[in-house]
């Protein structure tokens, strides 16, 4: 499958362009826990997991003909690395139109990695409660698990 330049092209995919295993699989995870009514946000940091979990749910909200007025798009922008304002654009420019959240961290706030979580899912949770937002979705992939298992091991 090609990468999308933004998500308007969204329109455009057929669920047969998918891989198999979206509609047979993750597809139907989505149904079994988002309804119609729901305000969903989903953390996007502009990495692949974040990327291809939220092109996956705005195509699915499209083919159900649910609200993507319900979607919420939150990035968090620590200002920790000299890429940070880069892929803040590059988010802004992908989900125009969209409803998009994004959190600053004043440059002289704590930077570890503890404190940029904690500040991160304090970021999401605002947003959720002002929202009445009823799900948050995170990408994540195996070796995330393993580097926040070894990591939680290691303190």
């Amino acid at each position: 499958m090609q990468a999308l330049k933004n998500i308007a092209q969204l329109k455009s995919l057929k669920t047969s362009q998918l891989p198999k295993r979206v509609a047979e699989e993750i597809f139907p995870l989505f149904q079994r826990y988002i309804q119609k009514e729901y305000h969903i946000a989903i953390g996007v940091s502009s990495g692949v997991d974040s990327m291809c979990l939220s092109n996956l749910l705005i195509l699915r909200y499209r083919q159900k003909k649910y609200p993507l007025s319900h979607i919420h798009i939150i990035h968090c922008n620590h200002k920790f690395r000299t890429q940070s304002e880069q892929e803040e654009r590059y988010i802004q420019q992908y989900f125009e139109g969209a409803n998009i959240h994004i959190s600053h961290r004043n440059k002289k706030e704590k930077s570890d990695e503890n404190s940029l979580r904690n500040r991160r899912y304090q970021c999401f949770d605002h947003v959720m409660q002002e929202n009445n937002i009823s799900l948050l979705f995170l990408g994540h992939h195996l070796e995330d698990r393993i580097e926040s298992t070894f990591f939680n091991t290691m303190r």
